[in-house]
């Protein structure tokens, strides 16, 4: 069979049509499938039924190989083959988008099932919780006047807030905690968290935020959205062991088609974006890809349960939100936290009396606010809106 077509082949393929006229089809078969003799099976099986048809692997002129989609016609004059006619569609990336979704799909089956198992044992667990506490309570009612009972009685409570607190984590990786969503605006939220930021940071880290103009508003939980924020405070600290900079920045953000191909777990919408930056040590690949995993920790044993980013990731998609991790190994990590948009006017936060910094202290040399009216990161318009045609950079300073 000698190779027509020429003018799409070179497209696909790589050779002009003086380089391959006269020769074999099999030369872009690969040398496996050559020497299965697979092209001469395809010949036979068009051969006698009048046409083949398969997807495989092929092998262009500089040897690279593109997953292709092959038909072979055999060509009759009457009762007489006189040849074949082939066509080659390079469908790689149809392929690998498919293979991607399939993969996603996968992914989160299992995320769903675990989530479903996590939360339906949390639920139990917190359930055995209350009755110790209730049953403790009692106890310290009549026995909390002596001595060693108040004790114990104390250290079995410390313990069963602990486990409480850990069943409220579980559910949270599991998206089935229980929300008292608001409007908010992100940016009031974190000038709120000033004091407890900066005492959860140390002097040794410097802290900026970043706050586009016209910030949107989003629905969500305040309480668990400030542990999030808090919870990615301490991750940056604790990846800049000699101290470094974290930056905070808050903007609009359109999440469009080309953002959410393959994403089956997104939609396309108005968000509003929080992005925590560090300059810390960054992740490997590998770490990258578990760091969402329920019990996963690169921190040494007794210093963290492995549900930090879980559980925020969670909570983020419990609220309809979207979250990634962008990193670099010895530049920094970047967790964007995406959240739906709502038009709705922000609920102003209740400041408790005696909330503020006592004794008038004042904000620390390495807090900076900065407001701007327009995005810094990549693609933007006017109206600060963030498309994701380009992701965060992390800083090499």
């Amino acid at each position: 069979m000698c190779p027509t077509g020429t003018k799409v082949r070179g497209r696909i393929k790589g050779y002009e049509a003086d380089q391959i006229i006269g020769s074999h089809f099999s030369r872009f078969y690969t040398p496996e499938d050559a020497t299965a003799a697979v092209p001469m099976r395809a010949l036979e099986e068009a051969r006698r039924n009048g046409r083949f048809e398969a997807q495989g692997w092929r092998v262009s002129r500089d040897g690279s190989r593109f997953f292709a989609h092959v038909v072979i016609d055999a060509i009759r004059d009457g009762e007489e083959l006189v040849g074949f006619a082939k066509i080659t569609r390079d469908v790689t990336e149809r392929r690998d988008a498919e293979l991607l979704l399939e993969q996603t799909r996968r992914e989160l089956f299992q995320s769903q099932a675990l989530g479903k198992l996590t939360g339906g044992g949390a639920h139990v667990f917190n359930n055995v919780l209350q009755i110790l506490r209730g049953n403790l309570d009692l106890l310290q009612i009549r026995r909390g006047d002596e001595l060693w009972s108040r004790e114990r009685l104390n250290r079995a409570i410390d313990a069963v807030e602990r486990g409480a607190k850990f069943a409220s984590q579980l559910l949270a990786f599991g998206r089935r905690q229980p929300l008292q969503p608001v409007v908010v605006n992100l940016a009031a939220m974190i000038r709120g968290m000033d004091v407890l930021l900066r005492s959860a940071l140390g002097e040794t880290v410097q802290v900026e935020t970043v706050v586009a103009g016209g910030l949107w508003n989003t629905l969500v939980d305040s309480h668990q959205m400030k542990n999030v924020i808090l919870n990615l405070a301490v991750n940056s600290r604790d990846a800049m062991k000699d101290g470094g900079r974290l930056t905070l920045e808050l903007g609009n953000a359109l999440l469009d088609d080309a953002c959410v191909c393959g994403l089956t777990d997104v939609n396309v919408a108005q968000y509003v974006m929080l992005a925590a930056t560090d300059t810390g040590i960054g992740m490997s690949e590998d770490v990258r890809d578990h760091a969402f995993d329920a019990f996963f920790t690169t921190k040494a044993t007794g210093r963290g349960t492995g549900l930090g980013l879980s559980t925020a990731y969670g909570f983020v998609r419990q609220s309809g939100g979207h979250i990634r991790i962008y990193t670099e190994q010895g530049h920094g990590t970047t967790i964007g936290i995406y959240l739906p948009r709502s038009t709705a006017t922000a609920v102003e936060p209740v400041l408790k009396p005696g909330g503020g910094m006592k004794g008038g202290a004042k904000p620390s040399s390495s807090w900076r606010t900065i407001h701007v009216s327009r995005q810094r990161w990549s693609t933007y318009s006017p109206d600060s809106v963030i498309s994701c045609s380009r992701r965060p950079t992390l800083s090499r300073r």
